[in-house]
């Protein structure tokens, strides 16, 4: 009872859980954790020990969304990047400009226009899950691995990938 007060912890089970008169089975979560609700201990016929009720009130937290913004650059066709360069005629507009940052800004603009024609910005929205405290880097890493040897065995139906497969 002393490790549970160091704890501030609860035990709920307050009355015999056994047929002999002892606690054998406990119901133990911190003082200040309301998400356990204790409602009764009740006997059974076919064993000499009671079952215990409880209503867990745990909720899951909502996942949030986050919005990315990304452009495929590796589509580009660098060849036609560097035409579009070259017809919007960056040197001429950059020239004309009296100040480095008036200049600054037409080569910012012009450039931007230009990948905005090759490679358009997308927008993409994505569900951020609450991390578990179980789900570890190691465990994260072991799956990924799993899943590599995985896609190997399918693309070669070798006995070795099947065996890489179950060791990782």
């Amino acid at each position: 009872m002393e490790l549970f007060d160091l704890l501030n912890l609860e035990q709920h089970i307050r009355e015999p859980t056994h047929d002999g008169g002892h606690t054998l089975d406990l119901l133990v979560t911190q003082k200040n954790n309301s998400f356990i609700q204790f409602d009764k201990v009740e006997e059974y016929h076919f064993s000499d020990h009671k079952s215990i009720h409880f209503i867990l009130s745990a909720k899951k937290p909502k996942p949030s969304r986050k919005t990315l913004k990304y452009r495929k650059t590796k589509n580009i066709d660098i060849e036609a990047f560097k035409r579009s360069i070259l017809e919007a005629e960056v040197s001429k507009k950059v020239e004309a400009c009296a100040s480095v940052n008036e200049k600054i800004n037409v080569l910012s603009s012009t450039i931007s226009n230009v990948l905005e024609a090759h490679a358009p910005q997308k927008v993409k929205s994505i569900v951020i899950r609450p991390n578990c405290k179980w789900y570890t880097d190691v465990l994260r890493k072991a799956k990924q691995e799993r899943r590599k040897a995985e896609r190997r065995w399918k693309k070669s139906r070798l006995e070795i990938d099947t065996m890489i497969g179950s060791c990782t």
